[in-house]
């Protein structure tokens, strides 16, 4: 007889395979079950290993905030032509001011745009992979992202907003100046958690591209900056109410023109000629025959930031608040993380039902 016939019919093959047997049938024995790291452990490995591999190069890191600074003072420089000159080209400042807080903000968001999609997509198979093995799950890798992205976001924005006010005198008031600060930071973070979201639904990168293109280009287009709010077409206008970009794009230009230093005065000049403009905002302001009452002093206190106040009339935006703006964005930033979770999930869910078709095909064959 061989070996292996020797081993099964010896009495220690018989008594391993009682050991076995009774170890499977007894209910009362406890079973060890491998149990996943607490969701604080999973997200502080997944974020080490993240922003580690992120920040490998200093070098790269550090051309990335000077290009962003570079990018800031040219728009900057650019609308800021009429700086320090006479009273009539002040009535050039709520264009340039305008075209200066939309022409940031969407630097900010397309560095955004540009820096996270190709990110998540280097990441997403071991993510998977990871998570197949039940080494991580969903929550703790969207929170993970969200700490690595934060704190890139709040330094973009206080490079641009610090390059801005360098070469552009806006809104000087301390309140004003934090509010647009914070502004920024808080809609950079939405649209990370957008740009998370929509990465979260697709494998494929070019889709995500895709899909964020449309919704970075319609809340540009359609925020009420560009196209006022009662010329935006029916099917658009749920755009302008739910568009991080074009929340805080008018976020933005409502506080810088609301109070208080933009102020003209048709007094200042012997005749209302000189107050004609070519931008599109004076233009629609002022006229050749007279000077709009908006811009006559009363002398009360009142007329203090006439003009800025004058331009949100003519660009539809008198009516916004600022304030429920910025909660708007707030509650996007944490609404999209969620979203960004349930996503993943679905997504899981999805794969494992396709999974289990394809398997119960096969047996069937």
């Amino acid at each position: 007889s061989t070996l292996a016939e020797q081993y099964t019919s010896s009495d220690f093959a018989r008594n391993v395979e009682n050991a076995i047997r009774e170890q499977c049938c007894n209910a009362t024995e406890t079973v060890t079950v491998f149990r996943s790291l607490p969701i604080s452990s999973q997200t502080t490995f997944l974020f080490a290993r993240r922003f580690m591999r992120l920040n490998d190069d200093p070098a790269k890191t550090f051309k990335g905030w000077v290009s962003m600074g570079v990018m800031g003072a040219v728009i900057s420089y650019a609308f800021s032509y009429s700086e320090g000159k006479d009273e009539v080209d002040k009535l050039n400042k709520p264009y340039q001011t305008f075209m200066l807080l939309l022409m940031i903000s969407s630097v900010a968001m397309i560095m955004e745009y540009l820096i996270l999609v190709p990110e998540y997509m280097s990441e997403r198979k071991i993510f998977l992979n990871e998570r197949k093995r039940g080494v991580v799950d969903n929550r703790p890798y969207v929170i993970a992202c969200m700490l690595t992205e934060v704190p890139r976001a709040v330094l973009h924005a206080s490079i641009l907003i610090a390059v801005s006010y360098a070469f552009h005198s806006m809104n000087p008031d301390v309140t004003n100046i934090v509010f647009c600060v914070v502004t920024l930071m808080c809609g950079c973070v939405s649209w990370q958690g957008v740009i998370c979201m929509v990465s979260c639904m697709f494998n494929e990168e070019n889709y995500v591209y895709n899909s964020l293109f449309v919704v970075l280009g319609g809340g540009t287009l359609f925020g009420g900056l560009l196209v006022k709010l009662r010329d935006i077409p029916l099917v658009f206008k749920p755009i302008y109410y739910v568009s991080v970009t074009a929340i805080t794009q008018r976020a933005l230009v409502v506080n810088d023109f609301l109070c208080c230093y933009l102020t003209a005065s048709c007094s200042s000049s012997s005749s209302p000629s000189p107050f004609n403009s070519t931008s599109p905002i004076s233009s629609n302001i002022l006229s050749s025959d007279q000077c709009p009452a908006a811009l006559s002093f009363v002398g009360d206190g009142s007329d203090e930031g006439n003009l800025g106040r004058l331009a949100l009339s003519v660009t539809g935006l008198d009516g916004v608040d600022p304030f429920a703006e910025l909660a708007s964005i707030f509650c996007v930033a944490v609404a999209s993380r969620v979203a960004a979770v349930a996503v993943l999930r679905v997504v899981q869910r999805g794969q494992e039902m396709l999974k289990e078709v394809n398997e119960a095909g096969s047996a069937e064959e």
